[in-house]
C-alpha cells in the first residue's frame, strides 16, 4: 500500500504551507484535530485492532473515520516525517499518576524536533490544538488549558485542564 501526503492533506482540508517548521507544524495539528474525529470505540468493543500504519492511514484517509491515539498520531507522525520533521514517536502513560507504572504504553504520543522538542499529540481526545514546547508551563487550547511539568522520578506529565488536573499522562522524552 502506498501512503500518499496529498490524500491526507486533502482528508484533513490542509491547504497551507507544506514545510518543516513551527507554524506549519502547528497549523497541521490544528487541521487535522479538526477533521479527524478521537473515537476509540473499537478498542472498548473488544473488536480485533491493529497497529499497523497502513491500517490505521486506510481507516482515516480511506475510509474518512475516526481514530484512537495509535492510529490518529502514527498517521499523523508519518504525515510530518514526509512534510520533512524529525519525529520520535513516545510511549506514555494516561493517568500514570494514579495507576502506576502499568499505565506506561497505553498511549502514543510524538516528539518533534525543531528549535527544541515539542509534544505533538492528535490522539488525547483532540483537546490539544498545537504542539507543546517541552518546558514547564501552561499553554491555552481553548477551551482546555494544558500543563507541563516535570515529575520528581525522571517523567514529564502533560495535565489536561492545567496545572494539577486529574487527567493527564506521563512520557520520557526518548523512543
Amino acid at each position: 500500500m502506498t501512503l500518499d501526503l496529498d490524500a491526507y492533506l486533502k482528508r484533513i482540508a490542509y491547504d497551507g504551507p507544506v514545510r518543516a517548521d513551527l507554524e506549519a507544524l502547528n497549523a497541521l495539528h490544528e487541521a487535522h484535530i479538526n477533521a479527524v474525529p478521537f473515537e476509540n470505540l473499537d478498542v472498548h468493543a473488544g473488536r480485533p485492532v491493529t497497529l499497523s500504519l497502513e491500517a490505521a492511514y486506510e481507516e482515516i484517509v480511506g475510509q474518512g473515520k475516526g481514530g484512537w491515539c495509535y492510529e490518529m498520531n502514527a498517521v499523523f507522525g508519518w504525515a510530518l516525517s514526509e512534510v520533512g520533521f524529525e519525529v520520535t514517536r513516545i510511549a506514555a502513560g494516561v493517568r500514570r499518576a494514579s495507576l502506576g507504572d502499568e499505565a506506561m504504553g497505553n498511549h502514543l504520543a510524538l516528539l518533534v524536533r525543531l528549535d527544541r522538542d515539542y509534544l505533538a499529540d492528535v490522539g488525547f481526545g483532540s483537546t490539544q490544538v498545537t504542539a507543546i514546547p517541552l518546558e514547564e508551563g501552561v499553554t491555552n487550547h481553548a477551551p482546555v488549558r494544558m500543563a507541563m511539568a516535570r515529575t520528581g522520578d525522571g517523567y514529564w506529565r502533560l495535565h489536561e485542564g492545567g496545572p494539577g488536573a486529574v487527567m493527564s499522562y506521563d512520557f520520557r522524552p526518548e523512543p
